[in-house]
């Protein structure tokens, strides 16, 4: 059951997202592109045979395995990967500008005189990163998961689990984010940090995306890493968190 101090934050948190137009425009952007132009344009480019013969039989693994397997299914194949930097960088948009902004207008120094603990405070941030993030990038998913199969350009087995892959990226990256607002001071420190927290994992992902045997193996194969890392990072954000340390 939720506190009625977080619901009444969250509601406030939900009222600055939907104030701040240019941040929830910015945030659409990358799932469109990423989740909707660019698996239809692979969904088409692939009708056409390929120019190429498959690769050699001690090379078909992972990413070039299902292109030699079938390659009308390139979209199918590249969809985890989309899906999981997608639900990585939009929340971390989110969180920067809920945190980072009201930090910058001392707006959270109100909240010190409010009866709520700093772990609801933080809370309902995080909730509504997660609502305004996952109404942007359901529909997206749901309608590749849809779309895609009907079109021959993925098959049942390679989008089935990406929802649970959209969870794990979006829970990963609100760990993240929690993180970065209790190191970072403005906008352009915020920045920094969040490309240097989501490089390195997004440089494996596509590794891992190129690697991984396809099928439901890949999108679990990523979720799985993303549980562990982001239970990692919530567990220390959680242990060093203050409204001293969010102030400061």
């Amino acid at each position: 059951m939720i506190d009625r101090e977080v619901r009444i934050l969250f509601r406030k948190e939900w009222r600055q997202l939907l104030a701040g137009k240019s941040a929830l425009v910015t945030g659409a952007i990358l799932p469109l592109f990423m989740l909707g132009l660019l698996p239809l344009l692979m969904a088409f480019d692939s009708r056409e045979p390929p120019n190429s013969g498959p690769p050699p039989p001690e090379m078909q693994f992972g990413l070039l395995g299902d292109l030699a397997a079938d390659p009308r299914h390139l979209a199918g194949s590249m969809l985890p990967v989309f899906v999981a930097v997608v639900g990585m960088v939009l929340p971390t948009m989110m969180a920067s500008y809920l945190l980072i902004t009201e930090r910058e207008r001392r707006t959270l120094e109100l909240l010190v005189a409010l009866p709520v603990r700093v772990e609801q405070v933080l809370v309902a941030k995080l909730l509504a990163t997660l609502a305004a993030s996952s109404a942007i990038s359901v529909p997206m998913v749901a309608f590749d998961i849809v779309a895609l199969p009907m079109m021959d350009a993925a098959s049942v087995e390679q989008v089935a689990a990406l929802p649970i892959l959209l969870v794990a990226g979006l829970t990963l990256s609100t760990a993240l984010a929690l993180l970065l607002s209790l190191l970072a001071k403005d906008f352009r420190t915020a920045n920094n940090l969040a490309g240097a927290m989501l490089a390195p994992t997004i440089l494996v992902t596509l590794v891992g995306g190129f690697l991984l045997p396809g099928g439901i193996v890949r999108p679990i194969g990523i979720a799985v890493v993303y549980t562990i890392v982001a239970a990692l990072v919530m567990r220390h954000a959680v242990k060093t968190v203050t409204f001293e340390r969010l102030l400061s």
